[in-house]
């Protein structure tokens, strides 16, 4: 019994996990503004940015940095907004 509730609790967890990720296949950020991003490759999400040049279609890049995650051999699968700062009442 008790491995059936903590089955059912994991599948929530992932659930809600997963609920405002944006596969990039199915749209991609604004330009320039801050994201958190997945990757097909690293179990950890980061902070970055997607940018358009002249030149290609986009890159994804690291925080404010100009070098982008695929030069750190990292393959973004999936976005999602930041939340909003933390302020007090």
């Amino acid at each position: 019994m008790i491995e059936i509730i903590d089955t059912k609790q994991e599948k929530a967890i992932k659930r809600l996990e997963s609920i405002n990720w944006i596969p990039i296949e199915e749209r991609l950020p604004d330009p320039d503004k801050h994201i958190l991003v997945s990757f097909f490759n690293f179990s950890l999400p980061m902070i970055g940015r997607y940018t358009v040049d002249d030149d290609d279609g986009g890159t994804f890049r690291v925080g404010d940095e100009d070098e982008s995650f695929v030069e750190h051999d990292l393959y973004v699968n999936a976005w999602m907004p930041l939340p909003k700062p933390y302020k007090e009442d």
